[in-house]
């Protein structure tokens, strides 16, 4: 069974009948961080985190939370063609990655072959 988390992940999203009555076997889940708020608000936590990987048979992130670009530097003409132009840049608060799940149709088909793609990872238990 595959579940992508409601809500990033959130302790607010997290509605017990879908654990107890939806998803009857231990699920493999995906969680899509949100980090446009500042640190201390993004999503998941390392509670919703740890609950999560308690819930899950595997746990997949597609970025780390709250795991900021660095910065990217340009020439002072550029910035300065850029600005006189009326254009802002902004940074990716993140390396987007992406979960790729995959298996075979049919009967005897069950296991889903696993692709973490750009910044998505496993929580390891």
């Amino acid at each position: 069974v595959i579940f992508k988390v409601a809500h990033h992940g959130s302790i607010n999203g997290d509605y017990s009948g879908i654990w107890e009555n939806l998803l009857l076997d231990t699920p493999t889940c995906i969680v899509t961080p949100f980090n446009k708020l500042p640190r201390y608000k993004k999503l998941p936590t390392d509670a919703d985190v740890t609950r999560l990987s308690q819930k899950s048979w595997k746990l997949f992130l597609t970025a780390p939370p709250g795991n900021a670009i660095p910065i990217q530097t340009r020439d002072s003409a550029t910035q300065r063609s850029l600005r006189e132009s009326g254009i802002k840049l902004q940074n990716l608060a993140t390396k987007l990655g992406a979960v790729r799940l995959r298996r075979k149709v049919g009967a005897c088909a069950t296991t889903w072959n696993t692709e973490l793609l750009g910044g998505a990872f496993e929580i390891l238990k």
